[in-house]
């Protein structure tokens, strides 16, 4: 006998819906089981269906927490190491043995022997009020002072062999660099391998640099900014300056610009160093190239270039007033527009060829015999005269002497002048002038003195040579003599009258 019930003859209509629904009727297997229990009864035994015990999304919650946890465990265990590494730092870093072994390291690494003032060290940097460096006379840097220091480094430079930062300043300080002292060492301490130091970049806020001696220095450089670069193997160390005042004994005062100084093996480049004048920024001059600062014994020699600049800016105001204008550098045979300098001539000598710029007219001032000839000629222009075909020259200073030779100033229809003029250190002038007329002004003018006096005849004009005397406030010149003397092959002067003014007074008067 089959288990499986018969299949019913009819259906009811909830049970059609069902099937057409897709939906099984429940089977035994489906309701439970029937069974006989022992006292005969029947019943059906229903299968108990088990509950799962494991949520998995609750227990993904729980791993999560449990991860959080440790997490957040491990990093309040690193910040308190990391505060005891820290808080060991610092103390170890404001300890005597570590300020000891930082001035160990810039004693080896600049070769100076350096004392710091108010020193204070950090794992991040260090702080000082004051550094004074000094080198052996071997070397041509002398002496450092450094004021109101700050330095940033890596907390590697507190435990590591090498302190590196990127930048160390100083509000202000002073260099004084002088010459090599034979049979010195360069080094107070020997640089036993790679430095201990290591800087990107010192910068000075307000630097003065002294050249030679520091009670009497050569050259004095004031008020700059200075930057200096250490440089790399690929790159050599080099000095950047702004700005500031060059003070040179008995030379005008420039103002300098900006500065790029290279220093290499064989001596010292400077790439270029551009000046003003004391108060004047119309036009500079610029000096460029290399020299061998050891070699003191012999003469050496910078590039000068002028662009534009006032000639009382080089020349000084007492000579530069006399000739004055703006001039420009130009280019002769041979070269030698240099500034040279040696052991014996400190100050330096100056030797520069030029010419009238383009934007100015040079003229001549406060000759006595300009207003003479205004008066022979009866031509006021003489008072004031303008050269409007320029200048030329060549200008030299030394040992506070300026002279100015192969003088040319032209103006091809009113006068053209040449020589050489020199103003000593005490303002002493002399030097000869060769004054020269047009044919044509000599020959048409009215008055007979002026073919006495300009004899010679040469390239269009009619010469007069002239000796130059007196001081640069006063210049003298011998001009009314040789007037006076050309009178006597013209006539005497009336009774009671000057010879110079007789000569001097117009036809017909």
């Amino acid at each position: 006998m089959s288990s499986q019930p018969a299949e019913p003859e009819k259906y009811s209509l909830d049970e059609m819906l069902e099937r057409l629904q897709g939906k099984p009727s429940p089977t035994p297997e489906d309701s439970g089981e029937l069974v006989t229990r022992a006292d005969g009864t029947q019943a059906i035994k229903v299968r108990k269906r088990k509950r799962r015990s494991t949520q998995p999304h609750k227990e993904a919650a729980k791993k999560a927490s449990r991860l959080r946890a440790f997490q957040v465990s491990s990093v309040v265990v690193l910040m308190i190491l990391a505060g005891i590494l820290f808080g060991g730092l610092i103390i170890y870093a404001n300890s005597a043995p570590y300020r000891k072994k930082i001035i160990s390291k810039f004693n080896t690494g600049t070769g100076a022997n350096i004392r710091f003032q108010q020193l204070q060290t950090s794992p991040t940097g260090m702080t000082a009020r004051a550094a004074d460096l000094e080198w052996p006379g071997g070397n041509l840097l002398k002496s450092l002072s450094l004021h109101d220091i700050r330095a940033q480094s890596l907390m590697g430079g507190v435990i590591g062999s090498r302190w590196s930062v990127n930048e160390i300043s100083a509000t202000g300080g002073k260099l004084v660099i002088g010459p090599r002292q034979g049979g010195q060492p360069l080094r107070y301490f020997p640089d036993a391998g790679a430095s201990p130091i290591s800087v990107e970049r010192l910068a000075v806020g307000n630097l003065e640099i002294l050249l030679g001696d520091a009670s009497a220095p050569s050259l004095r450089l004031q008020k700059t900014e200075g930057s200096f670069y250490p440089g790399s193997n690929e790159k050599a160390p080099s000095l950047r300056l702004f700005r500031g005042e060059m003070h040179i004994p008995e030379w005008p005062v420039f103002r300098m610009d900006r500065a790029l100084v290279d220093f290499k093996a064989n001596g010292v480049d400077i790439v270029s160093m551009r000046l003003f004048h004391e108060l004047d920024n119309l036009g500079n001059i610029e000096l460029s190239g290399a020299f061998d600062p050891s070699g003191t014994g012999k003469e050496q020699s910078l590039e000068v270039r002028m662009n534009s600049f006032n000639m009382n800016g080089i020349a000084g105001t007492s000579l530069g007033h006399l000739v004055a204008g703006r001039v420009d550098s130009r280019d002769v045979p041979g070269g030698g527009n240099a500034l040279s300098f040696s052991s014996s001539n400190p100050a330096g000598r100056l030797q520069v060829a030029f010419s009238s710029s383009s934007n100015s007219l040079p003229r001549l001032n406060n000759f006595s015999f300009l207003r003479k000839l205004s008066q022979l000629t009866d031509n006021p222009w003489f008072l004031d005269p303008l050269f409007h075909d320029g200048c030329t020259g060549i200008l030299h200073r030394e040992n506070g002497v300026v002279r100015i030779s192969e003088l040319v100033l032209l103006s091809k229809t009113q006068l053209k002048v040449t020589g050489d003029l020199s103003l000593d250190k005490n303002e002493v002038l002399s030097g000869t002038l060769d004054v020269g007329l047009p044919e044509a002004t000599v020959t048409g003018g009215r008055n007979p003195a002026l073919g006495q006096v300009f004899k010679e005849s040469k390239d269009g004009f009619r010469w007069v040579t002239l000796k130059i005397s007196g001081t640069s406030g006063r210049p003298v010149d011998n001009f009314a003599d040789l007037a006076q003397a050309a009178g006597e092959t013209v006539g005497e002067p009336a009774e009671g009258k000057d010879l110079f003014d007789t000569l001097t007074a117009p036809k017909g008067r």
